[in-house]
């Protein structure tokens, strides 16, 4: 029997138009990862669309710390009589696109992470857009920002033209930076693998330069070809206090990401003693002073990375509390956005670590009409209830259980008339990560 490879998904979302049922579906295995299949017939689906964000110019740049670009949850809406999707694009922010024709989605507009980021101040936004809803009237949408780590590898260039922050990462599994970080001059160091990338009869290892011959303290090398614990112990044997490994031209997706990072795991069985950090492509050409290129070679012959053992501007690099995820309110056409909202532990360094996750994960909003209230799943930080509008938003109540919390999961369930004149209100089922589902009905005045 032939082999079937099926591919994963993570988030699924239906909706009813007319006589006809249509289905959305996130794709973990391809670039295209907005996937539209017509379930009228539900024996036999019929596939519709494949999209990804290579098909919307439009959505291009903008993109938050470490342009991780991916579709993760989706929210399909009839608006004014056309239907639409928001698209959560993690780095890439919210993607919107109008599928009166499921066939044939059109890109409508996208959002973009602030800079500087509005609760945090940093130079580059955080972002990981997770997941999206509109107002039960469409005027409004919220997002909610998934970030589980409390801390990020701040890593600035620190003289020449392009001094200013750039997004970076830390290696997991080499020593972590120290608390006042590292500083100092670089040096480009080629491929750091053993084989010869270069083609010139030597091995890429030996021709790293010492740290005692160039004078700089940090050595650079480009991803690709070998483990990036091989470049890391290249740097190591040198005698480097430290090692930045820079995104390829491949990683970039032709430019589409030019500062995309990617920390790799360790390869080989070696004993590191020096802290590493990645980067992304267009910061290392800009970090000597080039003029950032994504295609053809990085290090083999015609390679357009400077000479090993050129020498690069200063740089730091420091691990720095930034604080964990939030929730943001969009126009609910433009999504130009109007306010952001974080419980006040999500932005304390004294929470950083020891109280759980404080992200948020989930948001909803109430189904009945004129209600400009939400819903939020934050995790340890429990139940969040919201208030948004023209005034932005503000917290109308909450919830934390006596044992703690870790909710997952929220959906306001309406059970009766909710018309005019009605006092029904919605119940709010909960799904606990440690304990099950939780049932609630918001008392407050809204």
């Amino acid at each position: 029997m032939p082999r079937q490879d099926y591919h994963t998904t993570h988030s699924v979302q239906g909706w009813a138009a007319g006589d006809k049922a249509y289905v959305a579906l996130q794709d973990n295995q391809e670039l295209k990862d907005v996937d539209i299949i017509d379930i009228s017939d539900p024996r036999n689906p019929t596939f519709l669309s494949e999209r990804g964000l290579e098909d919307w110019p439009g959505a291009y740049g903008s993109y938050a710390n470490g342009e991780t670009v991916n579709h993760h949850d989706m929210q399909v809406q009839k608006i004014d009589g056309h239907w639409f999707m928001a698209v959560s694009y993690w780095d890439a922010g919210q993607v919107l696109l109008n599928v009166d024709d499921p066939a044939n989605p059109e890109f409508v507009t996208d959002s973009d992470f602030s800079s500087p980021d509005p609760e945090t101040g940093f130079q580059i936004a955080e972002g990981n857009s997770h997941q999206s809803y509109w107002s039960s009237d469409g005027k409004y949408l919220l997002s909610s920002d998934e970030d589980f780590s409390s801390s990020r590898t701040l890593f600035q260039i620190t003289s020449g033209p392009n001094a200013g922050a750039f997004s970076a990462g830390s290696f997991s599994w080499t020593p972590p930076l120290p608390a006042e970080g590292i500083a100092g001059t670089t040096v480009y160091g080629g491929s750091g693998c053993e084989e010869d990338v270069n083609a010139n009869g030597i091995s890429d290892r030996a021709e790293v330069p010492s740290a005692e011959s160039t004078g700089a303290d940090i050595v650079v090398f480009t991803r690709g070809t070998c483990f990036f614990s091989k470049k890391t112990e290249s740097g190591q044997l040198a005698g480097y206090d430290g090692v930045i490994v820079a995104q390829s031209h491949g990683g970039t997706r032709n430019g589409l990401l030019p500062d995309a990072f990617i920390c790799g795991s360790q390869g080989h069985a070696y004993t590191p003693t020096i802290p590493a950090i990645c980067i992304g492509h267009r910061a290392s050409h800009l970090l000597f002073n080039d003029e950032a290129n994504y295609f053809g070679a990085d290090i083999a012959a015609g390679g357009d990375m400077p000479a090993i053992g050129a020498l690069g501007e200063s740089v730091s690099a420091k691990n720095t509390y930034d604080g964990w995820g939030y929730i943001h309110q969009h126009d609910g056409m433009t999504l130009q956005e109007q306010d952001t909202f974080a419980v006040q532990e999500a932005l304390d360094p004294a929470y950083a670590t020891g109280f759980g996750n404080l992200t948020v994960h989930e948001v909803k909003t109430d189904p009945r009409a004129g209600k400009y209230l939400a819903y939020a799943s934050w995790y340890d930080a429990g139940l969040r209830v919201l208030k948004f509008g023209p005034g932005g938003i503000t917290e109308a109540g909450h919830f934390i259980g006596g044992g703690g919390n870790d909710f997952w999961g929220v959906y306001p369930l309406m059970q009766g008339k909710s018309g005019p004149g009605s006092t029904a209100r919605p119940l709010l089922l909960m799904s606990d990560r440690d304990s099950g589902l939780w049932i609630f009905r918001y008392t407050g005045r809204e």
